[in-house]
């Protein structure tokens, strides 16, 4: 399975200590998907959606309505609709933007109670997830009491694929959504060192997997100085700088060179940061973070 890079900022504790953690820089690029330019099916696909709007409409007007009103249509035709819309978009491999955007719509749509574990799951493999959608659906599991469900299914998935990194990573993402559901206390310490060893173990699949290496730095990063992980956060971000070098250039990888430099900044190695800024800006001249950061370092020079 292929994971839609994920960023969400997370209130991590490991072994008593609150952890701040942010898993992705937004939105990856996502192909554009292309339609049968006959029109046959672009054309089902929108008399669905109309007709699935028009069905809400009448749906809302009937539930401000005391009485039913004969013509009006019951929440499971709504239902019935969403679930055409879904398998044509299955059909098609709709799973870029124009799918998602679809889902997160028909998901605003339904109460927490309407959706299955298959429904969240259907949502959460979505390539183009924003921030905003990823943390929505994870809310709708807590409220339809799905959160366990689905971190099983993942635990499964990764027990059963131990050689796929992405199934540990999306392991290690779920541990972190559940770790977003409860108070602080001995329990997000457990998923907090559930989530790391789930990323340990995408690394010991595919040492490039870039999400499970960032995510394990930026955890690191928040922990005390005395207990070493920021040293450790620091080590893991210079081991990605040389392997994202190998890999298709992706945006979120500026990311890499702007959490180096401000944690060299941050243990008083200001050379050193100005050079990872630095770096990070002529590769990724548009990043206005770095852009900023090495102006500002410029300053004080």
């Amino acid at each position: 399975m292929r994971i839609a890079v994920v960023l969400v900022l997370s209130v991590l504790a490991a072994a008593g200590t609150s952890l701040l953690l942010d898993l992705r820089n937004g939105p990856a690029e996502a192909a554009q998907p292309v339609l049968d330019p006959g029109g046959a099916r672009d054309a089902e696909i929108s008399a669905l959606r109309a007709e699935l709007a028009q069905l809400r409409a009448e749906l809302d007007a009937a539930q401000a309505r005391p009485t039913k009103v004969v013509g009006t249509t019951s929440r499971e035709e709504v239902l019935d609709i969403a679930a055409a819309v879904r398998a044509v978009l299955a059909e098609e491999g709709l799973l870029g933007a124009e799918g998602a955007a679809v889902r997160a719509a028909l998901a605003e749509g339904e109460s927490a109670e309407d959706l299955t574990v298959d429904d969240l799951l259907a949502m959460l493999n979505a390539e183009d997830l924003s921030d905003v959608q990823w943390s929505s659906i994870w809310n709708k599991a807590k409220e339809a009491g799905l959160t366990d469900a689905l971190i099983a299914h993942f635990e499964e998935q990764a027990a059963e694929n131990p050689n796929d990194a992405d199934a540990q990573a999306q392991l290690g993402f779920a541990y972190i959504a559940k770790i977003q559901q409860v108070t602080d206390g001995p329990l997000k310490g457990q998923l907090g060192m559930q989530a790391d060893k789930a990323f340990d173990r995408a690394l010991e699949v595919d040492p490039n997997h870039w999400d499970a290496r960032f995510t394990k730095a930026l955890s690191y990063s928040f922990w005390p100085a005395f207990t070493g992980k920021p040293a450790q956060a620091v080590t893991q971000l210079e081991i990605l700088v040389e392997r994202q070098a190998n890999l298709p250039r992706d945006p979120k990888h500026a990311q890499t060179y702007l959490m180096l430099g401000n944690l060299y900044q941050q243990q008083g190695r200001m050379e050193e940061a100005q050079q990872a800024w630095a770096n990070g800006a002529a590769i990724f001249p548009d990043n206005a973070e770095l852009a900023a950061q090495v102006a500002a370092s410029q300053q004080q020079d």
